[in-house]
């Protein structure tokens, strides 16, 4: 995204100026208080609404040579799943809708987000909030998007869960090799799991500092360490700062 602004027909200013970029195999995390425009930019990038200015392009290669969009698949705060259809039938509906559905591939997906066979045939109702998400995620997986779009998935999971989960999705990204962005309210979340975090300043989002992971090996035993906690603390700062002078 080169010089990216969105403003909306009412007068109001999502973003601006956002100039950023996507790497494969790479979690990116956008941070900031509400209403800075983390989920309206994970639409613009994801196509659902276009730039009011500024310019969108997918690359390909280091030789950033201009390339076909890429296959994008949204991941929810909500796993929205079909609740009069099986597990089964939830993950394989991209293959359904485009036609393309692939032999054996529930099986494996079930297996990448750690759910068993005899989960085929249940309900969502009879699924627990975490076993759901892992459901959402198989599907968001079912035709190996190149960009996977995460808004808060696992936010309404307790902490134990949460962290299973994002540890699942960093597997997942680093062994397919896709990008993935992922939106997040939690500072401890996203030093975790994240690559690189854009974080943003209030309403219009700005950016306000680019963090990269210093952390070579992210394992939950990362969490407790001192050098994990002056990170998060270092990061809440920043944000802190960055809406206290925006309001100034």
């Amino acid at each position: 995204m080169k010089n990216g602004s969105l403003q909306f027909e009412d007068g109001t200013q999502a973003f601006m100026g956002l100039n950023l970029r996507l790497a494969p195999g790479k979690i990116t995390v956008v941070l900031g208080p509400s209403g800075c425009g983390k989920t309206t930019l994970l639409r613009v990038i994801g196509g659902l609404l276009p730039l009011s200015s500024g310019q969108l392009d997918f690359f390909e290669g280091r030789d950033a040579v201009l390339a076909r969009s890429p296959k994008t698949r949204f991941c929810f705060q909500e796993p929205r799943l079909l609740p009069w259809a099986t597990v089964a039938d939830n993950i394989e509906l991209p293959g359904k809708l485009a036609g393309a559905r692939q032999p054996g591939r529930v099986d494996t997906l079930l297996e990448w987000v750690g759910l068993k066979a005899s989960h085929r045939d249940l309900r969502p109702s009879e699924l627990s909030g975490g076993m759901q998400m892992r459901v959402g995620l198989a599907r968001g997986l079912y035709d190996e998007p190149d960009l996977l779009l995460l808004d808060e998935p696992f936010a309404a999971l307790d902490e134990l869960m949460r962290g299973s989960l994002d540890d699942l999705l960093l597997e997942l990204v680093t062994s397919r090799s896709m990008s993935a962005l992922m939106v997040t309210h939690s500072v401890a979340e996203a030093v975790y799991i994240a690559d690189e975090i854009w974080m943003l300043t209030p309403q219009p989002g700005r950016l306000l500092k680019v963090y990269e992971s210093g952390f070579e090996e992210r394992t939950p035993e990362l969490r407790a360490t001192k050098a994990f906690a002056e990170v998060v603390g270092e990061l809440h700062l920043v944000l802190a700062q960055g809406v206290s002078e925006t309001q100034s």
